[in-house]
């Protein structure tokens, strides 16, 4: 009786830790590895859809990147996916960015982050952390200010701005919204 539960548990475990090994995490890291995803906080009214406006032109300029919008249900959670580096691109509402970069407002409490802007689109910055590859951030940048995302808002000022990357400080400014 002894040996058959002990057999019982035996399998149980082992049968536990080749579903583990199937799991789809590592799908989901390959996945976030071959993609550009950039996640947007879905509770900031616009924002799903001015992600999907840089997703567009990010994947016309640099096809390579396969970018692709995720959206998350708040700016908390927006941050916690870059703070956790699952993600690596946020757009955030300004100034819950610099919120974010602070440590203050909805994120006080927490560490500040150390969030660079790569562009602005609306009332929205496209964030980063700060050891986010140069080069990447120039692209991307770059790829942003020669064509305004479509059906994005204009860039509006934010009493509390994030710097900009090193990477995209040096990008060309952006072309004026044609009327």
């Amino acid at each position: 009786m002894r040996a058959r539960s002990l057999l019982r548990s035996a399998l149980v475990g082992s049968a536990a830790l080749v579903l583990m090994g199937h799991t789809p995490y590592r799908q989901w890291a390959v996945y976030r590895e071959t993609h550009l995803l950039i996640v947007a906080d879905g509770s900031a009214a616009g924002a799903a859809a001015s992600c999907e406006a840089v997703v567009r032109v990010i994947a016309a300029s640099l096809p390579r990147s396969g970018a692709a919008a995720a959206e998350a249900h708040s700016a908390a959670e927006t941050v916690r996916l870059l703070r956790s580096r699952q993600l690596r691109l946020g757009l955030l509402l300004a100034d819950d960015a610099a919120d974010a970069l602070l440590g203050r407002g909805l994120f006080a409490g927490e560490p500040p982050l150390p969030l660079r802007a790569l562009a602005a689109v609306g009332p929205y910055r496209l964030v980063v952390l700060d050891d986010f590859p140069e080069v990447r951030a120039a692209e991307i940048a770059r790829a942003l200010a020669e064509q305004r995302p479509e059906g994005a808002p204009p860039v509006s000022s934010s009493a509390a701005p994030v710097p900009m990357h090193p990477g995209a400080a040096g990008s060309p400014p952006p072309t004026p919204a044609r009327s």
